[in-house]
């Protein structure tokens, strides 16, 4: 059964929201559903880590078509909280909520085909003979690097590796690239000078055909490349991400 949110009961509408996110919450925290979760207690009491708040995030960005900030499920916002949020996004988009069925389904929400939004296109093949499993690679193709994940990412991958890190980034150029990514570093404390030299900036566009290179530039990235971080796809709707892969999959 679905409703039009603009017509719903303001009171049954939070109720709905309300055990949507508790839901949400007992899947990514693996507890028994029994269990209840107090929805005034601020998330950083939740002992969520940073890779349970970004998928909370997608799953809830993807199914419901918001876009909740990242610091909302960092800091101490609560469930109640969260929820106000996404009723004034959704009411904004005058949107269609399929209602929850109970504590044990998700709700049922249109979808796209994502099997055939995930079928390769028939030219992606290697050009070139590769190595199923690199112990030591010497270089590494790395996107959302500019992000929050991307930062922390990067500094372990220059840490843990003897790579040169290909750095995918938007930018009008290397300079300005460079300096995006070691400002990000920067900001989170954890830029090193040594790093500098390993960091190689790629400008390009990962929703573009060939990533905004030029075929050229494109097939001979792609033939230095080992091992590919594709990190940007976190912070992407599950259509866009898998629609985005496929220009990353070509390297």
């Amino acid at each position: 059964m679905s409703f039009k949110l603009n017509n719903a009961d303001s009171n049954e509408l939070q109720e709905l929201l309300i055990t949507y996110v508790k839901y949400k919450f007992i899947k990514v925290l693996e507890i028994n559903p029994s269990q209840n979760i107090n929805r005034n207690k601020p998330f950083n009491e939740l002992r969520l880590d940073y890779l349970m708040n970004i998928e909370l995030k997608n799953n809830i960005d993807t199914e419901l078509g918001v876009n909740v900030p990242i610091k909302i499920f960092l800091g101490a916002s609560s469930i109640n909280q969260l929820v106000s949020l996404l009723i004034e996004q959704l009411v904004a988009k005058d949107t269609i909520i399929s209602k929850y069925l109970s504590s044990e389904t998700d709700a049922s929400y249109l979808a796209p085909d994502l099997n055939s939004e995930a079928a390769l296109d028939s030219t992606i093949f290697p050009d070139y003979t590769y190595q199923s499993k690199v112990n030591k690679p010497a270089s590494i193709f790395l996107t959302g690097t500019t992000g929050f994940l991307g930062a922390f990412l990067l500094h372990e991958l220059l840490l843990k590796t003897q790579a040169n890190i290909y750095c995918l980034v938007r930018s009008t150029d290397d300079a300005s690239a460079k300096m995006r990514i070691k400002n990000n570093l920067e900001s989170y404390g954890i830029w090193h000078e040594d790093f500098a030299d390993r960091i190689i900036p790629v400008l390009g566009d990962l929703s573009q055909p060939l990533l905004g290179l030029s075929l050229q530039d494109f097939q001979f990235r792609s033939s230095l490349i080992d091992v590919i971080y594709h990190n940007a796809e976190f912070w992407l709707s599950t259509t866009t991400r898998i629609k985005n892969s496929k220009h990353v999959r070509r390297v």
